[in-house]
């Protein structure tokens, strides 16, 4: 009997993959956008400062700068005039030895030194750095917490892959 239910699970799971798939690709298929409202974007080649226009964001990038037309239900920011600019890039950074003093990097548990390399990720992204180019530390895992968003912070390149 156990092994007629199993069976009977395992075709009922078969069946339903196709179907799991398919609503997972739609799931990711729906960008998230952001609408800034009232804001000045910097503009590097030019070298000017816009007047008040909106931007887009689409899946965390910007897909529009101007008079944007937003999907239904996008968040919508007031920016308050002030200046947008691109995001800065870090292109020589430790991962995980920029918050712990150098024993704790060496000698510390490395438990506690992730913990402390996630929230510097995440002070990173807030000071500007939304790219960061790590130089040589561990930083598979914490790109990995970022790259699917269980994380705030920067886009890590690590060196290599």
């Amino acid at each position: 009997m156990t092994s007629r239910l199993s069976h009977l699970f395992l075709y009922f799971a078969a069946a339903l993959l196709p179907w799991a798939a398919s609503a997972q690709a739609s799931a990711a298929d729906a960008e998230p956008e952001t609408v800034l409202r009232e804001v000045r974007v910097f503009d590097g080649k030019l070298g000017r400062v816009s007047g008040p226009t909106e931007v887009l964001v689409r899946s965390q990038r910007i897909a529009a700068v101007g008079n944007v037309s937003p999907a239904r239900g996008a968040a919508t920011l007031p920016g308050g005039e002030r200046t947008l600019m691109p995001g800065l890039i870090d292109a020589h950074w430790q991962t995980l030895l920029v918050r712990p003093r150098g024993e704790q990097a060496i000698y510390g548990d490395p438990g506690y030194t992730n913990i402390l390399g996630t929230l510097e990720a995440t002070a990173t992204l807030m000071r500007g750095f939304t790219s960061v180019r790590d130089l040589g530390g561990p930083a598979f895992s914490l790109k990995r917490a970022i790259d699917e968003g269980l994380v705030a912070g920067a886009r890590i390149w690590p060196p290599t892959r």
